[in-house]
Parts: structure tokens; sequence; C-alpha cells
């Protein structure tokens, strides 16, 4: 999952994603899943594969996958290098853009809210 903050807010926009790890990667965490030993997996490099609307990603992007637990999301902490999705992961956006990143993500809250 990628959290993107709501700036001046506790609240979050998060991105479900898909990520792609080497074997050597893979492997272990396969095998701490089925012990029962998630928590003690340490962070890894991951591939993010979806695209994501509204920053216009088309290519993998470079990360950190994290947190891991049984029935529980892990947490995707985006490379620097990956631009404005990264920047908002880092800085958070503000409530107009959080407006605009769900309309991109095709859902349009702007008539509920007597915004439209």
């Amino acid at each position: 999952m990628i959290k993107v903050p709501v700036a001046g807010s506790a609240a979050y926009f998060s991105f479900d994603v898909c990520v792609s790890l080497k074997v050597e990667n893979f492997d272990p965490l396969l095998r701490a899943a089925v012990v029962g030993g998630l928590d003690a997996v340490e962070p890894m490099f991951c591939w993010v594969c979806n695209a994501l609307p509204y920053f216009d990603t088309a290519n993998a992007l470079p990360a950190e996958v994290s947190r891991f637990s049984q029935g529980i999301r892990s947490f995707v902490t985006l490379d620097l290098t990956c631009g404005p999705v990264a920047l908002a992961q880092n800085q958070g956006q503000s409530f107009d853009q959080l407006l605009e990143l769900y309309a991109a993500s095709g859902i349009e809250v702007r008539a509920h809210l007597g915004l439209a």
C-alpha cells in the first residue's frame, strides 16, 4: 500500500499496489509467512508494477516494501527519484489535489461535497 498523506490532516489516500521482488527476497518472505515470522522480515527493494492515476506513472517505480504482517497490507515507500508521486508521499497533498487524485482514480466526490 502506498500512503499519500493529506496535508494538515491525519488522513491519507492509499493506493493498493502490486510489487515485484527478486527471487532471493521472495523466497525468504514466503518461508516467513509459512512459519509465522513475517514481523522479523527486513524491508526490501521492490518495483511497483501499477500505473498510478493522477501521477501518470507508466513505468515500474523503484521502492522499498516493509512492515510485513499476516493479513495486513505492507507499506511501500517510493524512491525519491520517482518524481511527483514520491514528493506527494513525502510531503502530502492538499485537499484540492486529493479531489483531483480521487477523480483521476475514477471516483468523483465533488458533487457530494457541494463543490461541483
